[in-house]
């Protein structure tokens, strides 16, 4: 008790004095005042920002009309919608040529070009690769789309961006290959369409090799859709739309309600994928998915991770392809190992070479190998045409499956043409004919193979 007294007495006596001088003191400070830096001022709320771009896919290996018509028409197309980029410089772009369609620019369309260079050089576009003849999954392996990849890259980093390090595949098409693929071609940004993402993630791949992968929206980022997509998506969002070059819509519009959005204080802003990972950045690592691509399909039994799948004559051109790469594959060999043990040559240089081309009326509608000549030299190890090097070029133009109903330039590519389709007696006829001579073919070419590796 009376300890307790004694404590009583002491906080009524000296806590008291304590409490008063410390008013006393915070009054002292609220007279003189605190340095400006000791004053905590407390931050405004970040305004939420997601982010936008167009995809832009320029193929001209194309079935749906004649060489010579989209030769005519579609550099004009594309041009309608470059015009309307540099009208509006802070709307940007990625736009992808396939090789083949590069070449083709380049041949007919020189002029579209020279328009195009000035928005690359200010990164207001930035240019992707793509197989080289727009190649599907369903009839490539590993080492053809490999090929067909680097090609393009190639072709891309001289003629338009040396710096360029982004992919679109074909179809949209990823596979957990991918990654290792895109590290072989020195290709850092993949362009693809992954369910439910909402930002860009960097892919690792059954090999340890990495890819950052952009995600792309074709049916949800739209016109009519914008204001949707940036209250259902988190800050940092960033999604691409677009699709076929020639369908580009309206930008004009698309300014115009972005500007909208922004009086309301829902801020999209444009940008690349160049200029997203430097300023905002890439946080998510993830292993590769399950193959997939643009269509909602069964992806685990699907063997073309695309929509052209539907056609019963797809699985037979699909083992011819197979068939015909392997035997590429098998020549490959035999020239390394004939060349490893001095056992003569298997491979020749082209202007010695004595077979002859089949002749090949579609040619003159489609295109063909003697078209462009300038990829020969870089299939060939020595940089000099030869007969493998033609074959591998053949091969790559082939594998382009538009839609997924043509086999390596032998067969016109007319399956769906709206505007210009053989009679069907005569569609029957050449594709017995191309189907037969390619069997052969495709058998002769086996039975080199084995006699060389068996000299």
């Amino acid at each position: 008790m009376l300890e307790q007294s004694r404590s009583q007495g002491f906080f009524q006596t000296y806590g008291c004095l304590s409490r008063r001088r410390m008013l006393q003191g915070v009054a002292g400070l609220a007279a003189v005042g605190l340095p400006p830096s000791a004053v905590p001022v407390p931050e405004p709320p970040k305004q939420k920002t997601v982010y936008i771009s167009f995809l832009l896919h320029g193929n001209m290996c194309y079935d749906r009309y004649t060489k010579q018509e989209i030769r005519e028409k579609f550099p004009s197309i594309y041009a309608t919608g470059l015009r309307a980029l540099k009208a509006y410089p802070e709307v940007t772009a990625h736009i992808d040529f396939p090789g083949l369609t590069l070449l083709s620019l380049k041949r007919y369309a020189p002029w579209f070009l020279e328009e195009l260079k000035p928005l690359v050089d200010r990164r207001q576009v930035v240019m992707a690769g793509c197989q080289y003849a727009a190649s599907h999954a369903l009839a490539s392996d590993e080492e053809s789309d490999l090929v067909a990849s680097r090609v393009s890259m190639e072709l891309m980093r001289r003629e338009l961006q040396s710096d360029c390090a982004t992919f679109f595949p074909q179809e949209i098409v990823f596979h957990p290959q991918m990654p290792h693929i895109m590290n072989q071609i020195g290709v850092r940004r993949l362009i693809v369409m992954p369910d439910g993402w909402d930002r860009p993630r960097r892919v690792q791949g059954i090999d340890g090799s990495a890819v950052d992968v952009f995600p792309l929206d074709l049916r949800s980022i739209r016109l009519g859709q914008l204001e949707a997509y940036y209250d259902s998506h988190a800050d940092g969002s960033f999604i691409m739309a677009g699709g076929d070059f020639e369908q580009l819509g309206d930008i004009a519009a698309y300014v115009a309600e972005i500007a909208r959005l922004a009086q309301k204080g829902k801020i999209i802003r444009w940008t690349t994928v160049e200029r997203y990972t430097q300023e905002v950045g890439i946080h998510v690592t993830c292993a590769a998915p399950h193959p997939f691509g643009q269509a909602r399909e069964d992806r685990e039994p699907s063997p073309s991770f695309s929509r052209w799948t539907a056609r019963p004559m797809d699985m037979n051109w699909h083992g011819h392809a197979v068939k015909a790469l392997d035997a590429l594959r098998a020549a490959g060999f035999a020239h390394a190992a004939a060349a490893l043990h001095r056992i003569g040559p298997v491979d020749v240089p082209l202007k010695q070479a004595w077979t002859t081309p089949p002749d090949n009326p579609w040619n003159a509608y489609f295109e063909e190998v003697g078209e462009f000549p300038g990829p020969k030299p870089r299939l060939a190890p020595g940089g000099e045409p030869t007969v493998l090097s033609r074959a591998w070029h053949h091969a790559l133009i082939g594998l382009n499956q538009t839609p997924a109903a043509g086999f390596l330039g032998r067969r016109a590519r007319c399956t769906g043409r709206p505007c210009w389709t053989p009679p069907a007696p005569i569609r029957t006829r050449c594709w017995r004919a191309s189907h037969n001579r390619w069997r052969r073919a495709s058998a002769s070419l086996r039975r080199a193979v084995r006699a060389m590796c068996s000299r």
